[in-house]
């Protein structure tokens, strides 16, 4: 507790001296240098309230994650999205995903751009990417990366100045790889190689290209092979993460190995649930799902929080409003009487982001993470900037 309140107060000292923000996501490195002071603020505050224990941020939030799409073209094993069966889907309104960008960025500092589908089939995902650069937000993406094996398609998300993209995959092999999921395994690492291809030839250094293998029974024993490959790509980063069985009732195949697993489990092979939920996505985040409604989390697929419609409502309106209080207040007092909190993977011990990788290897080297918002641009950063289409 001390170590993290020396690191907060660290941060925030940093930020405000020297108009700097660092943080990670999905381990990912984030700095943002010159950020405008009133996103450092609000990030303190953010960040203070939460330190503190308080029932209501003091805050907007710092995190904008917006649903591109609920249409997934693989339907892997081990997502809720396999398991929908009557509920609507569709994209999102990229009208009402740029409000959302416009009324938040003087505060937000990052766009993340996925939820429950494969968010470049979304028809309007590059323009909001490039609305959402253009109102200085970093974006951040993950995707399957089936899209990107068409040239065009790489071609175009490297020209939307998108700053960080994660390629996920369940398998080093096509063996491994369909037992999880639809397709080739070669599909997602040709769409890896056009992408660093493009950065290439467009003289550009983004997107920061992460390669993240999901650990199963199935690829357990493909990890020399995952590091082997990743560095053979050139991707600026490998992830080994942990899968996540708490938001799918389909039997999920663990790796046998049990360090692999992301949560702690008792004798009887149940997950021991969380002491201490340390979310803080009800002060920091925000969810706009893609038919307009807000929820307080990304794992919340069957709408269990539905805290307002955007379509009709300013955020502002509900961020502040009744539900949203109403959630906060019974987070701090009791967390596990909000449903989908006990469902999610933060209600159980091993179950925190920061807990669910099991390694991390950069291979990156200028300037690693870093990104400077729009207008504050060094003569070094250029490069970073998005190319002419």
């Amino acid at each position: 507790m001390a170590r993290n309140l020396r690191k907060n107060v660290t941060d925030a000292l940093r930020a405000l001296l020297f108009r700097e923000i660092r943080f990670e996501y999905e381990h990912i490195p984030i700095r943002i240098t010159n950020a405008p002071y009133r996103k450092i603020l609000n990030w303190v505050a953010v960040e203070a309230a939460i330190a503190a224990r308080a029932t209501q941020p003091w805050g907007f939030p710092t995190y904008l994650q917006i649903e591109p799409t609920t249409i997934c073209n693989l339907g892997c094993k081990y997502c809720p999205v396999s398991e929908r069966t009557d509920e609507p889907v569709g994209h999102q309104d990229p009208e009402l995903a740029k409000r959302l960008i416009d009324e938040m960025s003087d505060t937000a500092l990052l766009a993340v751009l996925w939820g429950w589908g494969e968010p470049f089939l979304a028809p309007a995902i590059y323009d909001i990417i490039r609305h959402a650069r253009d109102r200085g937000l970093v974006v951040i993406s993950s995707s399957n990366g089936h899209v990107f094996a068409k040239d065009r398609h790489a071609r175009k998300v490297v020209e939307s100045g998108i700053d960080k993209l994660l390629i996920s995959t369940s398998g080093m092999s096509d063996e491994s790889y369909e037992k999880s999921r639809k397709g080739s395994f070669e599909q997602p690492l040709q769409g890896v190689r056009n992408i660093l291809k493009w950065k290439r030839e467009l003289g550009v250094s983004d997107p920061f290209l992460s390669l993240t293998l999901i650990i199963t029974e199935a690829n357990e024993h493909e990890i020399d092979d995952a590091r082997a490959t990743a560095e053979g790509l050139g991707v600026d980063m490998l992830n080994l993460k942990r899968i996540n069985p708490a938001t799918t009732t389909v039997g999920v195949d663990l790796p046998a190995d049990m360090s692999m697993r992301r949560f702690e489990y008792d004798s009887s092979g149940a997950p021991k649930v969380a002491k201490e939920n340390r979310c803080k996505a009800l002060f920091h985040k925000t969810t706009l799902r893609w038919d307009g409604r807000v929820n307080s989390c990304t794992f919340d697929i069957h709408d269990d929080s539905n805290l307002g419609d955007f379509k009709k409502s300013s955020f502002r309106e509900i961020w502040r409003g009744a539900a949203y209080r109403r959630m906060r207040g019974t987070f701090r007092k009791n967390w596990k009487e909000i449903p989908i909190c006990t469902k999610c993977t933060y209600g159980f011990e091993g179950g925190h982001f920061t807990q669910s990788v099991i390694e991390s290897v950069r291979y990156d080297s200028e300037a690693p993470g870093e990104t400077a918002l729009p207008g504050a641009e060094t003569e070094e950063r250029r490069p970073r900037q998005r190319p002419n289409s």
